[in-house]
């Protein structure tokens, strides 16, 4: 295991400690954790790459047709919001 210093805002630091301490663990095993959750999550959402606006068009448009449509009217009209008061 390699060692690394890290300078860190007091506040970042403040909330590492609370939660190595409602935990039962150091501050350096919590720290570990959460980077190695930090770096798995980028790596599943593409690495963190910087995407062009069509690109990003294009990965949303995917995202929002991998959800099942629900076709409802709502009536989302003043009158029915406040209706009753």
């Amino acid at each position: 295991m390699s060692t690394i210093v890290l300078q860190i805002p007091e506040p970042l630091e403040m909330e590492l400690q609370a939660r190595a301490a409602k935990q039962g663990r150091n501050v350096a095993s919590v720290a570990v954790e959460l980077i190695e959750q930090a770096l798995e999550s980028a790596a599943n959402t593409g690495g963190g790459q910087v995407l062009t606006g069509d690109a990003w068009l294009r990965e949303f448009d995917a995202w929002v047709k991998s959800h099942p449509r629900i076709d409802v009217v709502l009536d989302d009209s003043r009158e029915t919001i406040y209706e009753g008061r």
